[in-house]
């Protein structure tokens, strides 16, 4: 049951930042727009030819990501696509929705436009992505934000600070990484040839993707859930401290009163002025820190100088010979 209302909680984070990216305004600048329906090709996108017809897919299971998809194409390229929802296998829930884009001489001029294949003797060659994507802070935060919406997810920031993109091949992976590095964001690259995996896990991290890719509303319930998951566990850290200086305090005072009564009252009246001080000190005070004991004191001495006296307490107590001797 707690598996469950963890993973529910991830998918209710990152499924609001998915929306609020996917129903944001779309860049106003073109080249911004390419770098965005260019990493859509990348992470979500599949070409298919059959005879004469060549058709494009995008496949998304949200809706609002399906949209824009389409929304950036119709705005981009004089070759209209079509939106379609089709049920997915018994063993997912809900619907995919395709984005799907044909024609044979447009549409092979627009992906020649868009530098994603090349065509050659055996076939087509993907090609990768522009540099230009890198070279350019808005069109690389552009190009980030598909890639999440394509293929990513973050976790709710109540039980972790967790960020997966998955762009579909190890070569785009790596690609993706340099984006983010040049962003100033720090992020790593599973070497898994099938299922390639861009991931960052520090909140410093986290915050830094959401405010690139301008998921604004994400970021401050992202930064007010960690500031107060911080000051939970710094109250937490507290505590524990205090406790555990309350437990020293606690066995210190055991010990002491301990070897008081093994030495009995015969040979307390033994010991020397300051040390008999503190011994009455310490039976009446069983609670008292030894810095307490030691302001008690007249006149006042310090930490030190009471757990010197007690290491003679209970160096007589353990030898029974006499006590120490001296005012100090």
């Amino acid at each position: 049951m707690g598996k469950d209302r963890s993973v529910a909680k991830t998918a209710s984070f990152s499924r609001s930042v998915k929306d609020e990216l996917a129903k944001s305004a779309l860049p106003k600048r073109r080249c911004a727009q390419e770098a965005e329906i260019t990493a859509f090709a990348y992470a979500a996108g599949s070409l298919y030819i059959r005879d004469d017809e060549m058709s494009l897919h995008f496949v998304s299971t949200h809706p609002p990501t399906a949209r824009r998809i389409f929304n950036l194409w119709r705005q981009l390229y004089p070759v209209r696509p079509r939106m379609l929802a089709r049920k997915r296998t018994r063993l997912s829930k809900g619907s995919a929705f395709l984005v799907r884009v044909t024609g044979a001489e447009g549409l092979l001029e627009v992906l020649r436009d868009m530098g994603l294949w090349r065509w050659e003797a055996d076939g087509e060659v993907r090609l990768s992505p522009k540099k230009r994507f890198l070279e350019d802070e808005q069109q690389a935060k552009a190009y980030l934000r598909a890639c999440f919406l394509a293929g990513g997810s973050i976790s709710d920031p109540r039980s972790g600070y967790h960020v997966e993109i998955r762009p579909g091949s190890l070569h785009h992976a790596n690609y993706v990484r340099r984006i983010l590095v040049k962003l100033g964001i720090e992020a790593s690259v599973t070497s898994s040839e099938d299922s390639p995996l861009v991931y960052l896990k520090d909140a410093d991290s986290v915050g830094d993707f959401l405010r690139a890719v301008s998921a604004v509303k994400g970021l401050f319930a992202f930064e007010d859930i960690r500031i107060m998951r911080d000051m939970r566990n710094r109250i937490n850290r507290l505590v524990n401290s205090e406790t555990a200086n309350m437990d020293k305090v606690i066995r210190a005072a055991v010990r002491q009163l301990a070897d008081l009564q093994a030495l009995g009252p015969e040979r307390i009246e033994t010991l020397s002025s300051r040390t008999r001080e503190l011994a009455r000190l310490r039976m009446r005070n069983p609670r008292a820190s030894l810095r307490e004991l030691g302001e008690m004191a007249d006149p006042p001495v310090t930490k030190s100088t009471v757990e010197y006296h007690f290491r003679k307490v209970r160096q007589m107590a353990a030898r029974g010979g006499p006590g120490p001797s001296g005012g100090g």
